[in-house]
């Protein structure tokens, strides 16, 4: 029995060949996504849903402003996107504050 080929000359999939295919190609796509380690981080559109009466530029503004200023972080990762491919996504959130040890007060006998 001859094998089917497709125009190129490559074996021909069948249905079920093809949807382990693209099984596997869901599978592969999960495993590239690059979400921020940690809790707190944030999308744009969930910071600007949080800010309804303010401008998307305005609000890039702000967020580039706090960046510069070191009271935000901002994440470089991927994620899923609505049709379901791996696309660039940023994540923001404030930066977490680093609390020195309370310092004794002078003269005091606490240790």
């Amino acid at each position: 029995m001859a094998h089917r080929t497709n125009k190129r000359g490559s074996p021909a999939l069948s249905k079920a060949d093809w949807l382990d295919a693209l099984d596997e190609a869901e599978v592969m796509a999960v495993s590239q996504v690059n979400h921020p380690p940690g809790k707190g981080w944030k999308t744009f559109a969930q910071v600007a849903a949080a800010m309804p009466r303010v401008g998307k530029q305005r609000i890039y503004r702000w967020l580039r402003e706090e960046i510069a200023a070191g009271r935000m972080e901002a994440y470089r990762g991927s994620a899923l996107n609505a049709v379901g491919r791996v696309s660039q996504q940023v994540w923001y959130r404030r930066r977490q504050r680093v609390r020195s040890p309370r310092q004794p007060a002078p003269g005091s006998t606490d240790p």
